[in-house]
């Protein structure tokens, strides 16, 4: 057996991965917003449970998620029960955006690391893809609420539409798989910016992990055939 890194060693990606897909699967299946709202964040909650979970063992990392999921926590759930100033709306989004990247890191740190090719390991290449869209949704969502009008939606009731978080979502994914259906448009120059930025990262990171995918699954090979 070779090596196997501890973030991957009880399948704790696996946890993380369905979370996410549940929760960019459900807007569809209501039709009120609040109640909406409630089931996304309740996956949202989820989320950064089973991404301390995926984390490892290591002390100081699950202390520093949980620290920063607390703050995350408080923000996404304090909205539904007061009206929050947009302060602390802001706070409670780039909590859960460091909460993020802070996953992802550690998890590319895994990916590298790695000797061998799993289910484990898909899972966790796959959890990375989607943290960065979700990342990035939420950038977006920050964007348009500083500054109205960052985004536009290219339709007929585009004047009483507002966009929503999963809005957001569904142009990340667009812009971060270089899909870019148009019918939501980046127009201030820091949402174009950072756009660019993802369909980059989008491209660059599909690229760079199956051509790590494919060395260490030629390196295995080797072993095998060298026994």
């Amino acid at each position: 057996m070779g090596y196997k890194s501890k973030i991957f060693k009880h399948g704790h990606n696996f946890y993380l991965l369905l979370a996410i897909l549940i929760q960019m699967t459900i807007y569809p299946f209501f039709e009120s917003e609040e109640i909406r709202l409630i089931f996304s964040n309740l996956f949202s909650t989820v989320i950064l449970i089973a991404g301390i979970y995926a984390i490892g063992l290591k002390k100081n990392q699950k202390i520093i998620a949980i620290s920063i999921g607390i703050f995350a926590f408080f923000g996404i759930w304090y909205s539904i029960i007061i009206d929050v100033r947009l302060f602390l709306a802001i706070i409670s989004v780039i909590c859960q955006i460091a909460f993020y990247i802070y996953v992802i890191v550690l998890i590319l740190k895994n990916l590298i690391k790695a000797k061998e090719v799993d289910a484990n390991i898909i899972y966790g290449a796959i959890v990375v893809y989607l943290l960065i869209g979700i990342s990035f949704s939420l950038l977006y969502s920050l964007m348009e609420g500083l500054a109205p009008g960052s985004f536009y939606i290219n339709t007929f009731e585009s004047l009483a539409l507002k966009l929503n978080v999963f809005d957001f979502m569904y142009y990340s994914f667009t812009t971060l798989t270089t899909t870019g259906f148009g019918d939501i448009t980046a127009v201030s120059l820091y949402a174009r910016s950072a756009s660019n930025i993802e369909e980059v990262i989008g491209v660059m990171y599909v690229a760079i992990i199956i051509s790590r995918f494919v060395s260490i699954y030629i390196v295995q090979l080797s072993n095998k055939r060298s026994k």
